[in-house]
């Protein structure tokens, strides 16, 4: 008996000299490439960077989608879930009422009365390990990140929406352009025609004629296809709902404003996805902590309300006797309490590793988008160059064969180039504005005031 007191007294006197809560450290991050010089310029990101071009209707879009995406109310749903759970974490810091009421009726004799009861008790956990705060503080910032979660979904939302807006009025732009090519070969084929009644034209000239007026129509077909799918997109976007604004029929012809991508600690910061992966590498830190507490006696202490509870009289009058057998059989079981909070470790590393690999993704992602602002700019001009050389070339044809200087083969191909450049052209317009706004959603926009307190009082814990 003497040699287990002895046991229990060190391991008490062991136990109350351990710090049993992990201190978070960021771990070492790679530096992530070097950006661009066209990264630091004198502006700064606008977390309504869709509002740049100038669409109302763009605008209110936007809106609807933030209030009707399934995706968001799901992401807010699981916000809503975490907090509870962080209340319930909280609320085991408290100690716990409980009660019952009852009656009971006796008979004596032809006389009966009622006896009432009621019994109160108050239930409350010592923390002495830091087991519950460790698991308030996990279940705090689990429900940070969740919160992070819904914001990343947010700005997925906006630029999926912006995205297919954009797709749309591309999808026009070139259903427009398909039809106004298949009016034109539909006047030449006309005019082939009635130069085959004249006999200055042949049955090739018109067979050519009209297979371009059907590969043209099929392309008409295609193009609608494809806008009915963004369609059915943007329809998935608002949950089911109509789309409340017109369509537009052009891509914007005004730019985004110019980006300040900053250093890769600014990046870290504004995503909300990489602030939601750190939350949740911290919380894993500590389940650590929860491990490791876990693993020493739960001292529960009852007592009813009006009276002394003699549980906790005897833990405050003699603390080593009420923890007695289970404090030494912790200590008994060393070696597999070691091996458990190493498992925990080993799964709070791993969760690094995984840190470092979306951090570096995202590194990637904002260095790729970068690169392409410079390439798309230049691919516009030069296509813009191409575009107005084949019209040039078109004219001269068109003029050379109504002379009769050229076949209408030649004609006919230069006609083709001359669409091939348009849609090319239109091609490389839609890339450079989704890429704009792929790189003003990717490095998050700018973090606001409440975002930023957030962040600090996560930190601290």
């Amino acid at each position: 008996m003497k040699f287990t007191n002895l046991i229990v007294t060190s391991s008490l006197v062991f136990l109350a000299g351990c710090n049993l809560s992990s201190t978070y450290l960021r771990p070492e991050l790679p530096a992530g490439p070097n950006w661009p010089a066209v990264a630091v310029e004198n502006a700064v990101a606008s977390t309504r960077w869709w509002q740049a071009f100038r669409d109302p209707n763009l605008d209110t879009l936007v809106v609807e989608v933030i209030g009707r995406n399934n995706e968001l109310l799901i992401a807010a749903v699981a916000a809503y879930g975490a907090q509870l759970q962080t209340d319930i974490a909280a609320q085991a810091l408290k100690p716990s009422l409980n009660g019952n009421l009852g009656e009971k009726k006796t008979f004596t004799g032809e006389a009966s009365s009622l006896i009432a009861s009621s019994a109160f008790s108050v239930s409350y956990e010592i923390d002495l390990w830091g087991k519950l705060a460790a698991k308030r503080d996990k279940a705090d910032i689990a429900a940070y990140a969740t919160a992070e979660d819904w914001e990343a979904a947010r700005l997925l939302a906006i630029g999926q929406t912006v995205e297919t807006y954009l797709n749309i009025a591309h999808a026009n732009q070139s259903l427009a352009s398909a039809d106004a090519s298949l009016a034109h070969v539909k006047q030449i084929r006309a005019l082939v025609l009635g130069q085959v009644a004249a006999g200055v034209a042949s049955d090739l000239e018109l067979m050519q004629a009209e297979q371009k007026v059907e590969d043209l129509a099929a392309t008409v077909s295609a193009r609608k296809q494809d806008r009915l799918v963004l369609r059915n997109a943007l329809v998935v976007l608002l949950n089911g709902a109509a789309n409340p604004v017109p369509e537009p029929q052009r891509l914007p012809g005004k730019k985004l404003p110019p980006i300040q991508a900053g250093v890769p600690a600014d990046l870290l910061a504004r995503r909300p996805d990489l602030r939601a992966a750190e939350a949740r590498l911290r919380a894993r830190l500590k389940g650590v902590d929860v491990t490791r507490a876990s693993l020493y006696p739960t001292i529960s202490l009852t007592g009813e309300l009006g009276t002394s509870s003699p549980q906790l009289l005897g833990f405050i009058s003699n603390p080593v006797g009420t923890l007695g057998a289970n404090v030494a059989l912790s200590f008994l079981n060393l070696k597999n309490s070691n091996l458990m909070v190493a498992t925990s470790r080993q799964e709070y590393e791993k969760e690094v590793l995984d840190f470092r690999t979306t951090l570096l993704g995202a590194f990637s992602e904002v260095a790729d988008a970068l690169g392409a602002r410079a390439d798309d700019a230049e691919r516009v001009r030069r296509h813009r160059n191409v575009l107005a050389a084949a019209q040039a070339i078109e004219h001269l044809q068109e003029t050379s064969y109504r002379a009769g200087g050229i076949n209408f083969k030649t004609w006919l191909d230069a006609q083709e180039s001359r669409r091939k450049a348009e849609i090319e052209l239109a091609n490389v317009h839609l890339e450079q504005v989704l890429n704009e706004s792929k790189l003003y959603r990717i490095i998050g926009g700018a973090i606001g005031k409440g975002a930023k307190s957030l962040i600090r009082e996560s930190e601290k814990r």
